[in-house]
């Protein structure tokens, strides 16, 4: 089964969406590298991927050789570019992040069952979290794909950049946490 075949069932399968999804996570990932330090990639892969969920269940045909892959680059593009705008609002529009035929290979279109080891190592390392960041993870967790940041830091009684800077600090946590457990993160955070 392709990709595109997996992003038509969504509107009659949920599950398809998560398979569509582990295909297509790390490409779209990968193009975030460029702009990991003007933006929060967990916020813009999130956003990206909510549309993308919206669009499947509106089922807008697509045509062409891996059409949801590059629907989804132009969707994260778009995202990236009003997160952008958004942070220069004052410095004029912001330059281009991804020249033309930047080589992103397409993931594979039967994505690997999860893995039951890594989800523990995930938890635990989850649990450790200490204090006002694992405030902050957990309900990035549980509500990013509902609220925008700025509602959760309100519902949290944070500034929006406190809040930014707690998910950071939560992150370099995991990130330490994980890899002393034996993950290898390699691109996919940084």
């Amino acid at each position: 089964m392709t990709l595109d075949d997996l992003f038509r069932r969504i509107a009659e399968d949920e599950g398809a969406f998560t398979a569509w999804m582990q295909a297509v996570e790390l490409p779209l990932r990968a193009r975030l590298r460029s702009v990991s330090s003007e933006v929060d990639v967990e916020a813009i892969m999130q956003e990206a991927l909510l549309r993308m969920w919206g669009i499947a269940r509106s089922g807008r045909p697509l045509e062409g050789p891996d059409a949801s892959l590059r629907l989804a680059r132009a969707v994260l593009r778009n995202v990236v570019f009003e997160e952008l705008r958004r942070l220069r609002r004052h410095g004029g529009p912001p330059a281009d992040p991804w020249p033309e035929g930047d080589g992103i290979e397409i993931a594979g279109p039967a994505p690997e069952p999860p893995d039951p080891l890594l989800r523990r190592i995930i938890l635990r390392c989850l649990e450790k979290v200490p204090g006002i960041p694992a405030r902050a993870i957990r309900a990035r967790i549980e509500l990013g794909h509902l609220l925008p940041d700025r509602e959760i830091a309100e519902g949290l009684r944070m500034k929006p950049n406190t809040f930014l800077q707690n998910i950071g600090r939560a992150r370099k946590f995991l990130t330490q946490c994980l890899e002393e457990n034996g993950v290898r993160l390699g691109e996919v955070w940084r």
